[in-house]
């Protein structure tokens, strides 16, 4: 019995420990969102919205002294190309994913550009994005 306890403290610890050294969890899922957009911006050329993602970015990392912040992009750019499957899609199917995403809510008031017309059959093919 108290080998099992020890070891439930052990893990824990690990585990609090291994989230204090990533930076807070609020933090990254900001930057995750910021990137979310930011990608989908840049594959859909999108100039002036790339442009104010990056400096919406740059200042809340500066706002709050985000440290060590490039690993982290590095980390969560991946983490979003797992989350949407972006690796085992096809040019058209990443564009669908990147259009939903430039025009959700977050991502209007982030970039602070119109949504794009997509044409309707991509509309029900983000719709039914993890089934592709």
């Amino acid at each position: 019995m108290e080998f099992r306890f020890a070891n439930k403290v052990i893990v824990f610890v690990f585990l609090l420990f291994s989230l204090s050294s990533c930076g807070s969890v609020r933090e990254d899922m900001k930057l995750k969102t910021f990137l979310e957009c930011q990608m989908a911006a840049v594959n859909l050329g999108k100039k002036v919205a790339i442009m104010n993602i990056s400096r919406k970015m740059t200042k809340y990392i500066n706002e709050n002294n985000i440290k060590d912040f490039a690993r982290r992009i590095v980390f969560l750019r991946d983490e979003i190309k797992e989350d949407y499957r972006l690796y085992d899609m096809k040019l058209k199917g990443q564009l669908i994913i990147y259009s939903g995403i430039y025009n959700s809510s977050d991502c209007i008031d982030i970039h602070e550009q119109k949504k794009i017309e997509v044409p309707f059959m991509w509309k029900i093919a983000y719709f039914f994005r993890f089934l592709m």
